[in-house]
């Protein structure tokens, strides 16, 4: 066996056409910021960039962490109205968004020596701009009705956030009627 360290080719800053490829549940995640700890409901989103291409011939993939949350200030809420119109509905279903093509500011931030690709913001795509569709398969995992199937094939960072989320206690015993463990979700 050998180990080799790979480096990771950044996503190019500036504004570019995305697809949305994959929308994840990602449960109630702690954080603790300024000696304040607190928890919240997380949801993943896979942003691709079109016609952007890493040198291996592979589609950049930005993946962002937000919380679920609907409120008019929040992050959440500017991506589900560049893909669903603005003023975004009350209520959406996340399966809406997946496939939609929409415009993302990619910002270079650097911390503890590395330098990360983030998305900086989310708006709709222009009026006639076409975008290419993905060969990507789409994924949608929801926590309320897991699919293992969908949970195997997604991004490492991901399953690690759902395996390690928040939650509630556990009954007595770690095994299910089978005797198997239980999966981690």
């Amino acid at each position: 066996m050998k180990l080799r360290r790979t480096s990771f080719e950044l996503a190019p800053a500036g504004t570019h056409p995305a697809r949305i490829t994959a929308i994840v549940d990602l449960g109630l995640q702690e954080s603790t910021w300024q000696g304040t700890t607190r928890q919240r409901h997380l949801m993943g989103i896979t942003f691709e960039l079109a016609n952007k291409r890493t040198k291996d011939g592979q589609p950049f993939a930005l993946y962002e962490r937000l919380t679920m949350s609907l409120h008019e200030a929040s992050k959440l809420t500017a991506i589900v109205e560049a893909c669903l119109g603005n003023p975004g509905p009350s209520e959406v279903d996340p399966a809406d968004m997946l496939g939609r093509a929409v415009l993302v500011s990619v910002t270079h931030r650097e911390s503890g020596g590395r330098t990360y690709a983030n998305v900086s913001h989310v708006s709709p795509i222009p009026d006639g701009m076409a975008v290419p569709e993905t060969a990507t398969p789409l994924r949608l995992f929801d926590l309320d009705h897991p699919d293992p199937a969908v949970f195997a094939k997604l991004p490492a960072l991901y399953r690690k956030l759902i395996e390690n989320r928040v939650r509630p206690p556990e009954p007595d015993s770690s095994e299910d009627a089978d005797g198997d463990e239980n999966p981690p979700f």
